[in-house]
């Protein structure tokens, strides 16, 4: 008996519930995993008002500060940020200190050619030192990791106007040379100062969303779907966020399996 091919949207079988409830239990539907040691997400779905919903549970919720635009992102909503107007979304974690494995994703679209080391934050906490603050940051199209002295930078063009999606990890006890970038899902070669610096994440400034506090220096362009994890993605893992589109990961996985979708 064949089976008919279903698309990650058709209704899943009631004769498959079952089925499909045990792989979720187990895991063994997925070959990525997106929500382990998640420790905060922004989804920017809101379109109104100054709250982001931290969606990971944790209650993190940030704050938007000097009006940045609800708009159309790469999945359903996002924020538009100009930076000449100090738009930033502001929070109270500290995000991930010491030593710590991370993960840091998210979807951006910019055209800013600005190539001030300084330019173009996206993610920052931690402390102005030597491996003390964890900034990442889209500088002339380039994806840089910056702390005082020590960089690690990833690839080019993401200023094309179009949205890409960004991932950096580190292992825990990481060296600057051990951060590794992700661009659109695919590992990219870094490129790197003081490499073999020890990434050891201060608590002086609390995470926030296009701005760097310690420069006053904010970020052009839109972002969407920020997600912190508190341990190493995988390249599957980063891969699979990379190509999920908003929809349920267990059933899509379980179609692309079971059914061939």
């Amino acid at each position: 008996m064949s089976v008919r091919p279903r698309t990650s949207a058709s209704p899943l079988p009631p004769s498959h519930t079952n089925l499909l409830a045990a792989a979720i239990a187990t895991q063994s539907y997925c070959v990525a995993d997106f929500t382990s040691n998640l420790e905060l997400y922004f989804a920017f779905d809101e379109g109104t008002g100054t709250l982001a919903t931290d969606l990971s549970g944790n209650s993190r919720n940030g704050t938007l500060t000097n009006s940045p635009t609800w708009g159309t992102g790469k999945i359903r909503g996002a924020l538009t940020f100009v930076g000449s107007s100090s738009q930033y979304v502001a929070t109270s974690y500290a995000g991930i200190n010491g030593t710590g494995a991370r993960t840091v994703a998210f979807w951006a679209k910019t055209t800013d050619t600005n190539a001030a080391t300084t330019a173009d934050p996206v993610i920052n906490w931690g402390t102005a030192g030597a491996g003390a603050q964890w900034l990442i940051a889209i500088q002339n199209g380039v994806l840089w990791e910056r702390s005082v002295g020590v960089t690690a930078s990833f690839g080019s063009g993401l200023n094309d106007g179009n949205w890409h999606h960004i991932a950096m990890t580190m292992p825990s006890g990481g060296l600057c040379n051990q951060i590794k970038g992700y661009i659109d899902g695919v590992s990219q070669t870094g490129s790197y100062v003081g490499g073999t610096t020890a990434i050891n994440t201060g608590t002086t400034y609390p995470l926030n969303v296009c701005t760097q506090p310690a420069n006053v220096v904010y970020f052009n362009g839109s972002v969407d779907e920020v997600r912190v994890y508190s341990r190493e993605l995988t390249s599957a893992d980063v891969a699979a966020l990379a190509a999920w589109s908003g929809g349920n990961l267990a059933a899509q996985t379980y179609y692309r399996r079971i059914f061939g979708g």
